[in-house]
């Protein structure tokens, strides 16, 4: 399916929150991408247990516009982010001695289509991206590990993601996140082999005013997000059901 945004919207990107990292662990390293000053994108590593880090540029100047998305696959650092154009780009490269050297590019989808900080995992044998695209469309994008070919599912109608996704592998599916419409928290599961997404809501209007993290907890899911005046909420629910239990984490006034 085509994704185009109007032409009001032919602009360079620029994404909130665009300085938060993404941090992995790599065997023996711990590894840390970034958006750099020049909109580049930075990898630093450290061996564990040593305190000296170094930096190698993954993508240069004026190449990356949101906060990237980082997974080890295997002997394999993958990294996505939003492109200067909004699209959206995927980097990855071999694991060496500590550094990693020559980083490969793809396209997973062109110009005009990303408008959030992407949401990737591992889910077997493939690679999995989440992120909102124009007209506040949410989105799911995978490719097998090695192929180069990307694929494409539309998960919502327009007017139904305010917020980067949070996305995790949950069972024999995968399980996405967003800030709704009207500041409400919805969730969309859908099954392994399938391009049918199941919607629910978490919480209604009035209740989320952040981008939503959740885990995998026992046989159901956890989600977190902020709430009213700078509160915070944590939310639960059993796989397979639309019953969702909430509890206050943190009072109005503790949440930027």
């Amino acid at each position: 399916m085509a994704r185009h945004g109007p032409p009001w919207e032919w602009r360079p990107a620029h994404a909130t929150d665009s300085t938060t990292p993404s941090l992995i662990t790599s065997g023996d390293t711990t590894d840390i991408a970034v958006e750099g000053p020049y909109n580049e994108l930075i990898l630093y590593w450290a061996f564990d247990g040593n305190g000296t880090w170094h930096s190698e540029t993954v993508a240069g100047p004026g190449t990356t516009y949101s906060a990237p998305s980082m997974i080890l696959n295997g002997n394999t650092i993958a990294i996505s982010a939003m492109g200067p154009y909004n699209e959206l780009l995927f980097y990855w490269a071999t694991v060496g001695n500590g550094s990693t050297g020559s980083w490969t590019t793809e396209t997973v989808s062109g110009v005009y289509t990303d408008y959030s900080p992407p949401s990737m995992i591992l889910n077997g044998s493939t690679i999995d991206i989440s992120f909102m695209g124009p007209g506040n469309t949410l989105w799911f994008d995978w490719a097998a590990i090695g192929s180069g070919t990307w694929n494409s599912e539309y998960v919502t109608s327009q007017a139904a993601a305010y917020s980067a996704p949070s996305m995790l592998r949950n069972g024999s599916g995968v399980d996405i996140s967003v800030q709704g419409p009207d500041d409400s928290l919805d969730i969309y599961w859908g099954p392994d082999g399938s391009s049918t997404w199941t919607p629910g809501t978490v919480a209604g209007d009035g209740t989320t005013y952040s981008q939503p993290a959740l885990v995998v907890s026992g046989n159901g899911v956890d989600i977190t997000a902020a709430g009213p005046n700078g509160s915070l909420y944590d939310y639960w629910a059993e796989n397979g059901t639309n019953d969702w239990s909430f509890a206050g984490v943190a009072l109005p006034g503790s949440v930027a």
